[in-house]
């Protein structure tokens, strides 16, 4: 158990609790009886923020008005982002639940569009890649399962139609899987020039980045004990895309290429490249 620094809890709930008058008296220094109109407290209450507040060093005098101090200003916004980052976290707390590893960053979360595959029409995950894939120019994937098959649809289209440069990391169970239920789709792939398929150790979640020219993001699926796909987290932070790029790399040693065992288990085939756009609109199935 971590042991909590407590030398300034004192200070930390006052800025908690007067976070607001904090942050209103860094752009408008103001007398006590301003701040009792401007914003609707009472007397007494303006009164006792104001020394409380003075007494952390998070407000000064300054002529005849008080003023937030550099402190106060800074703790207060460390204050609001610790709240607006737990408030991501806790909102995530559902699609987390499959997980036992701290490979998702908590960086993942923060500013993220979060999504549980439940309900009678569930949004899919490829309908999220389709979305932020559009413009893309490089993607980069682990991919240790797979519940729909269109997602390699909409990568084979992605580079045979549109160059989309492609890598693709695999589980050699998912990869398995897929040459044997989807073999022209992973023929295709390893026939593309714009796309390097390889095998080996994976996160138990699936991390997609796509790079557009002016944006990058990051999708996240996540599974059940069934390897079903359970829940979604999409984000375009500059943190969490530097974070995945870093999973990435991390894993990238024990990667081996795949694709010319996958040609030779797939000889017999030509690969049939699906056409982008036909699955813009898709909605639901496999």
């Amino acid at each position: 158990m971590t042991k909590l620094d407590n030398r300034y809890s004192e200070e930390i709930n006052i800025v908690a609790k007067r976070a607001g008058f904090v942050e209103y008296l860094w752009n408008n220094p103001r007398r006590k009886r301003e701040l009792v109109e401007e914003l609707d407290y009472s007397r007494s209450t303006v009164n006792r923020a104001v020394r409380e507040l003075k007494g952390a060093g998070f407000v000064r005098d300054k002529g005849n008005r008080h003023v937030t101090t550099l402190t106060g200003k800074y703790a207060a916004e460390r204050y609001h982002a610790y709240i607006q980052e737990s408030t991501d976290i806790i909102s995530a707390r559902e699609i987390l639940s499959p997980l036992d590893n701290t490979l998702l960053s908590s960086e993942f979360l923060f500013d993220a569009e979060t999504a549980l595959l439940a309900g009678p029409a569930p949004k899919q995950p490829v309908e999220y890649l389709i979305e932020v894939a559009e413009n893309a120019n490089t993607i980069s994937a682990f991919l240790p399962s797979l519940s729909d098959k269109r997602e390699l649809e909409l990568l084979l289209g992605l580079c045979s139609q549109r160059g989309v440069q492609l890598g693709l990391n695999f589980t050699s169970e998912s990869l398995e899987e897929i040459v044997d239920r989807y073999p022209e789709l992973i023929r295709g792939l390893c026939d593309n020039e714009q796309c390097t398929v390889q095998q080996g150790p994976t996160p138990d979640f699936s991390l997609y980045i796509i790079e557009a020219e002016e944006e990058a993001s990051v999708l996240i699926i996540v599974y059940d004990e069934m390897q079903s796909a359970y829940g979604i987290l999409k984000t375009s932070t500059a943190t969490a895309v530097k974070e995945g790029k870093a999973l990435l790399q991390s894993f990238s040693a024990g990667l081996t290429d795949a694709s010319e065992e996958i040609q030779q288990e797939t000889v017999e085939l030509s690969s049939s490249p699906v056409e982008w756009n036909s699955l813009v609109g898709t909605t639901h199935g496999p």
